[in-house]
């Protein structure tokens, strides 16, 4: 069964794994190699660079009239790099490949599954990126980026 928290987290991973495959070099300076996960990982679980965590955060409600309903879902894309004299240009590279994804795919369709079995197709309709941070060189020759972005849908 797939809630629409968890079915937009695994579609913007999968997307974020054909879009960023080694092969879109007109606009992505990364491949990441299919190292992308909805899971909470450590620097210390993690066997291959440059890896993205999608963690799901808060969401809230926007109510309109007519008995409609924005649902407005945070995500947070945590980016681990490693290079003994690359790793700062490593990590910006990725955080500017994730802006230019973001621009490239604001709106995507994702599938739940409810619990009878069936499944409806939805639509995100909007991806904003709220804020972006950095350990800023705290753990070299690692590096970690987290981009907060808001999804409506």
């Amino acid at each position: 069964m797939a809630t629409h928290r968890t079915a937009i987290a695994e579609a913007m991973t999968e997307l974020l794994k054909s879009e960023l495959d080694g092969t879109n070099t007109d606009f992505y300076y990364t491949n990441i190699f299919d190292n992308v996960s909805t899971k909470v990982l450590h620097f210390d679980q993690i066997r291959d660079f440059p890896f993205i965590s999608i963690v799901k955060g808060s969401e809230n409600p926007e109510y309109q009239p007519g008995g409609f309903r924005w649902n407005y879902l945070l995500l947070y894309l945590r980016i681990y790099v490693e290079g003994e004299d690359t790793y700062d240009q490593q990590l910006e590279e990725l955080i500017s490949d994730v802006k230019t994804f973001i621009d490239r795919n604001e709106s995507f369709q994702y599938t739940i599954t409810k619990p009878d079995g069936s499944s409806n197709t939805h639509m995100v309709t909007e991806i904003s990126w709220q804020q972006i941070g950095t350990d800023e060189g705290l753990l070299a020759p690692q590096a970690m980026g987290e981009i907060q972005l808001r999804v409506r849908y």
